[in-house]
């Protein structure tokens, strides 16, 4: 992927709080916004193109962060699995 520069700008973020308002099992336990570049857009959508597998493989990673503020909170990304994407490269004849 030429676009790929391995920055925060080529992933999916999410950021994920516990869930103040959940009153039961059936909520969620966390919520929270999330964004994603256009280039990582446009990643997601390439490997979708280049793959016949269904559902599109994704690689996912959290980690558990304090904010400034003192809040606990999941960090999450997300972003094609690049084993996929390389495999289907090979089909490309140049």
């Amino acid at each position: 992927m030429a676009d790929y520069d391995n920055t925060q700008n080529d992933r999916a973020r999410l950021f994920l709080y516990p869930n103040k308002f959940a009153k039961s099992d059936r909520h969620p336990a966390k919520t929270g916004p999330g964004e994603i570049s256009r280039l990582a857009l446009r990643r997601i959508v390439e490997a979708a193109k280049n793959s016949d597998e269904d559902p599109i493989k994704l690689r996912v990673a959290s980690w558990d962060r304090t904010s400034k503020k003192g809040t606990d909170y999941t960090y999450v990304t997300v972003e094609p699995d690049e084993k996929v994407a390389q495999d289907d490269d090979s089909d490309i004849p140049f």
